[in-house]
């Protein structure tokens, strides 16, 4: 703790008091994670809850929306001159954010074609590496082959999955921006 002054964890605190219509949709997102990897899920089913947790946040960020269109929001209100200017918005928001959910929903679909891919490369990496080899022969390209096409398929995972969170992140950060 610091001489006369407030420690960390008191900081922190505050900073999640004073943000708390985004900590706690966060927070419930991973505690649903935390819970199916504690009750021992399987790991398919983890995987496709982290593979729509951007898209959940999309859902989010338009309920926040849709709560800024029923007038919950005083601060989104006074952006704008009118009422109707405000509820305008709001609507056009939404269906911009469900223009984006459809667009997450692709990348979620070639998410599961990339995992699908990467699993049957692994399988054959291992399946080739398993063979027994005659001592002076030459390495088989099909062990290099597949391990490429495993990094290519991990690279456009991570490529597909970091594309979709920052649509959704920024898109969230957004919502709550216009609503505070």
């Amino acid at each position: 703790m610091q001489a006369g002054g407030t420690g960390w964890e008191t900081e922190f605190i505050r900073a999640l008091r004073m943000h708390l219509n985004v900590v706690i949709p966060i927070a419930t997102l991973l505690l649903k994670i935390l819970v199916q990897i504690f009750s021992r899920d399987d790991y398919k089913e983890v995987g496709r809850s982290l593979s729509n947790l951007s898209l959940e946040l999309m859902l989010i960020a338009m309920s926040f929306m849709l709560g800024a269109l029923s007038g919950l929001s005083d601060s989104y209100i006074k952006r704008f001159p009118n009422q109707s200017d405000a509820d305008l918005y709001a609507v056009l928001a939404i269906f911009g954010i469900f223009l984006l959910c459809l667009l997450i929903n692709v990348f979620t679909k070639w998410l599961r074609v990339l995992f699908g891919k990467l699993y049957v490369a692994y399988r054959q990496y291992r399946e080739l590496a398993a063979q027994p080899v005659l001592p002076d022969a030459v390495p088989s390209i099909a062990i290099a082959g597949r391990l490429f096409w495993a990094m290519v398929y991990c690279m456009l995972m991570a490529i597909v999955l970091v594309s979709s969170l920052s649509i959704s992140v920024g898109t969230l950060a957004y919502i709550l921006h216009l609503i505070q």
